[in-house]
Parts: structure tokens; C-alpha cells; sequence
């Protein structure tokens, strides 16, 4: 009997250690896009951010940071393992998936416009976040997988350094690395943002403009949606 039969030839050492730093390659690439692509702040899910926390909530907004960041992450596995051909075969996809967007737009942006900010202190004193914060904050993103599109290109980036390829490990490093960069960013920006000291008539202003701005978004995706039919 040849010893080791039974369980195969073992990996060479350096195979593994070059499977290691592999993972951890992708780890790091996933955090670095994942941080510069979210530092723009012209999105839903980041005007929802900079508003909470505006709004003396920074707890709340971190949470929805949180449940944002976790939907991406499962686009961003998904893009690496190369699914982005779901989107060509499945376009009905994206039609439901910007309806949804346009409701959930026009219903943050009729709050904010018609409710504006509330009084600082009851606003703090609410300021507990939790799981249906995290929701919002992940169904907002999850209703666009045109996601996988922006995360198809960057593993494109991915692929012309020599780093990305379609292994479970890889792809799953590279997702939480994605992660864990969109929450360092956005924990960045609500810290910033809780230290600015507005005037209660400013405030007003800002939140009501944002409310301006994602009705806005959702004439645009109502528009490109009418445009495609």
C-alpha cells in the first residue's frame, strides 16, 4: 500500500501559501473598490445616510449603511462568479426591480419634502437604528441589480491586474472585502456629518432639498422606463 493513497497527493506548501495571499488579495481589492465607489454620495442610500445623521440619528444611519452594504456584498459575489449574463437573459429583472426603485424614491422624497426635520433632541432620543433601518437600507439597494453591472466592472479591473477568477473562496473574499469598505466609508461620513452644527432653518432647507433630489431620481427612472416601452 503507497502511503497517503487514501487522501490523494497533499497540496505543495507553496500552492497554499499562494492560495492564501490570493484571498487576501481579493479581501483588499474588494475593500478599495468598495470604499472609493461609495465615497460619492449622490445616491438614495447615501442622501438616506447624510439626512439621519443630520438629523442628530447617526445610530440609524449606520444601520442603514449596514443593511446597504450587505446587499452589495451580495452583488459584488455574485459579479466576481460571473453571473452579470443574468441581467441580458432575465431583462424583466431590471423593469420590476426600477418600478420598485421609482416607488421607494417617490415615497422617501414625499417624507422628506412634506415632513421635514423634527425637533433635534426627540430625533436623538429615537436614534436607536435596529433591524428595520438595516432593512431599508438593504432593500433599497437590493432593488437595483443593475449592480451587478457596476461590480461587473469593477472585477474587469480585477481581472486586468491578474487578480480575479471564479473561485468560491476568491469571490466570497472579494464580496466581504466590498463590504466591509462601503461601511468604512460610510461610518467616515455619518462621524463628519454628526459634527456639523446646523441652524434649525438650514436644516429644514437641506432635508427638504434631498426630498427634491430623489423625487427627482424617480421622474428620471420613471422617464427611462416609459422611454424603454
Amino acid at each position: 500500500m503507497v502511503l497517503g493513497a487514501k487522501s490523494g497527493h497533499p497540496k505543495p506548501a507553496g500552492t497554499e501559501r499562494a492560495s492564501k495571499a490570493y484571498v487576501v488579495a481579493t479581501l483588499l481589492l474588494g475593500f478599495v473598490l468598495g470604499f472609493l465607489g461609495s465615497v460619492p454620495t449622490a445616491g438614495p442610500v447615501g442622501m438616506l445616510v447624510v439626512s439621519r445623521a443630520l438629523l442628530g440619528r447617526p445610530r440609524t444611519g449606520l444601520h442603514i449603511a449596514l443593511g446597504s452594504a450587505v446587499a452589495e456584498t451580495t452583488y459584488a459575489v455574485v459579479a466576481f462568479w460571473g453571473f452579470t449574463a443574468v441581467l441580458a437573459r432575465y431583462p424583466q429583472l431590471v423593469v420590476a426591480s426600477r418600478i420598485a426603485a421609482c416607488v421607494l424614491l417617490v415615497a422617501l422624497g414625499l417624507y422628506f419634502v412634506v415632513r421635514g426635520p423634527t425637533g433635534g433632541s426627540a430625533q436623538a432620543a429615537q436614534d436607536r437604528g435596529g433591524p428595520r433601518s438595516a432593512l431599508l437600507g438593504f432593500t433599497m439597494t437590493a432593488l437595483n441589480p443593475t449592480l451587478l453591472v457596476t461590480w461587473g466592472a469593477a472585477v474587469g479591473i480585477a481581472h486586468s491586474t491578474g487578480i480575479a477568477a471564479t473561485s468560491s473562496s476568491a469571490a466570497i473574499s472579494f464580496g466581504l472585502g466590498a463590504g466591509a469598505g462601503i461601511l468604512s466609508w460610510f461610518t467616515i461620513l455619518v462621524w463628519l456629518v454628526a459634527r456639523v452644527r446646523l441652524r434649525p432653518a438650514s436644516l429644514n432647507i437641506i432635508v427638504r432639498a434631498m426630498g427634491g433630489v430623489l423625487l427627482a431620481s424617480a421622474v428620471v427612472v420613471g422617464v427611462h422606463l416609459l422611454t424603454r416601452f
